[in-house]
């Protein structure tokens, strides 16, 4: 009987090990064993693993849009019905864009310095009145449009974390000054030129300069002047109730449903899009390469411009990040992460080819990643250098993952051991006086399971971020086993060796 119980007991341990690795290796040879020659095998492939990618990574959804040859070729949406609480999504749903609302304003003041209302290289403060940049040890007059756009100027505020819908708005200019939240105060911190250092608040400054520059509100300038040319017809800078009747909800780190956060920062993170209406932004950035005749807002070599690094050693060209696949090969791109929704555009000029990635999700990194990697294999052969390290956080979370669990069957097989073999028996006993051993052996696992959710499942350290959402997901196999381990040696506290008579 005794052996009986032992080899169930294996059995089940190793049924779990077996629960753990399926998922990891399933999901990596995927990627490694794709291999795709045509649009029709990369868009049947999507068809087939995203509902799977959905499930596996408790998702509401995505929307996908494909460009080819300088032409929209295929957009669809996905929804996981189990998850996802809003609209069912489609190539029309309306995602926050995030911080790609970013390389779309860009292409406003770029539209203004080819009308003679801006220069690239003049000192910021020339085109602002309503507001000045504090003053500080660096020389503002370094401050221009060019290193704004490309993220070399030194300013402060990296991100902002939008406001909660019910909540009033700061002013442009209150945000600028930090008046409701000094964290977001805009101002120089480093040297202009002298290093790349990502800011949203520059991104606000530049949302002035237009509308100093043209008597606009932001909005409406680019609604009439950039998004409605562009046939962006589901897409504004307002929340506004066209743009709720077709939007996704929001969702959280637990699958919970999120505010549609609102921005004083438009030109940062305020833009509501779709697939549909993105892919023609991306294609429109081909003008150089694959002419539109449609597209007159910008001259393509103004466009090329745009793509182009002011220095080699900084990521960011004007208003896109430039990722280098191999030394002959770049890949144009920017990501958006705002709360709720995670999202990617990428593309290429020379091929004419580009993709958009919309999730409704502080999850949909990992899923945005997968896609990413398949197109990127497709188009180039070979992933960029972001992905690669991507790929290998996977694998070191894995492999972690995979010690802790065969160091914690160990312990439980060596505590079966003892109760089967009845060379120690178990009892729960109450002890009149606890010491201090059996009070830490309580105190410090249920604090420590404290500790962790406080830093990376709480939204207190990053002041409305959570941390396990920048991470992959299978974060969450660490975030079981710590607790799994911490109930163990709270369980070993209560269970005492019985006495022999």
């Amino acid at each position: 009987m005794l052996k009986i119980k032992k080899i169930y007991a294996i059995v089940l341990i190793f049924a779990i090990i077996i629960s753990f690795i399926i998922p990891y290796v399933s999901t990596i040879n995927d990627i490694k064993t794709y291999t795709i020659s045509s649009l029709d095998e990369f868009t049947a492939l999507l068809q087939k693993e995203i509902p799977k990618k959905l499930d596996a990574y408790n998702l509401p959804g995505v929307a996908v849009a494909l460009a080819e040859k300088g032409s929209v070729a295929w957009e669809r949406g996905f929804t996981n019905n189990n998850i996802n609480k809003g609209i069912t999504i489609t190539a029309n749903t309306a995602f926050q864009a995030a911080s790609i609302s970013k390389p779309v304003a860009a292409w406003a003041v770029m539209k203004l310095v080819e009308e003679g209302k801006l220069d690239l290289d003049a000192p910021i403060d020339t085109y602002l009145r309503r507001w000045k940049l504090p003053p500080s040890k660096f020389d503002n007059g370094k401050v221009t449009i060019r290193k704004i756009l490309s993220h070399t100027a030194g300013l402060s505020a990296g991100g902002y974390k939008g406001y909660d819908p019910e909540q009033k708005l700061p002013s442009l200019v209150e945000s600028l000054s930090g008046s409701k939240d000094n964290k977001y105060k805009v101002q120089l911190v480093n040297e202009p030129g002298s290093a790349y250092s990502y800011s949203g608040g520059g991104y606000t400054i530049l949302q002035l300069v237009i509308e100093e520059a043209t008597g606009m509100s932001f909005a409406n300038y680019m609604e009439f002047c950039i998004l409605e040319p562009l046939g962006m017809k589901n897409s504004s800078y307002i929340f506004n109730n066209r743009i709720q009747r077709i939007a996704a909800a929001p969702h959280g780190d637990y699958g919970q449903v999120l505010p549609h956060y609102a921005y004083t920062e438009k030109a940062a993170a305020g833009l509501y899009t779709t697939a549909h209406d993105l892919i023609k932004f991306v294609i429109a950035n081909f003008s150089y390469t694959y002419p539109q005749p449609q597209q007159t807002i910008l001259k393509p070599e103004n466009i090329k411009l745009m793509h182009t690094k002011t220095d080699e050693s900084f990521p960011f060209a004007l208003g896109f990040m430039m990722t280098d696949i191999d030394s002959s090969e770049q890949i144009i791109e920017h990501r958006g992460t705002n709360r709720g929704w995670r999202n990617k555009i990428l593309f290429n000029p020379q091929q004419g080819d580009g993709i958009v990635i919309l999730t409704n999700s502080d999850m949909g990194r990992d899923l945005q990643y997968d896609i990413e990697m398949i197109w990127l294999k497709w188009k180039c052969g070979k992933i960029s250098k972001e992905l690669r390290s991507t790929l290998i956080q996977r694998l070191i979370i894995d492999f972690v993952t995979l010690m802790l669990l065969f160091v914690l069957i160990i312990y439980i097989i060596k505590a079966l051991v003892r109760i089967f073999t009845k060379k120690h028996v178990f009892v729960l006993k109450k002890r009149k006086k606890m010491t201090i051993i059996d009070q830490n052996s309580l105190i410090l696992p249920l604090s420590s399971i404290f500790y962790w959710w406080f830093i990376f499942y709480s939204s207190y350290i990053l002041r409305g971020w959570v941390m396990a959402t920048f991470v992959t997901i299978r974060f969450a196999n660490i975030t079981l086993l710590f607790i799994l381990w911490c109930i163990c040696i709270v369980l070993n506290r209560f269970f005492r060796e019985m006495e022999v008579e």
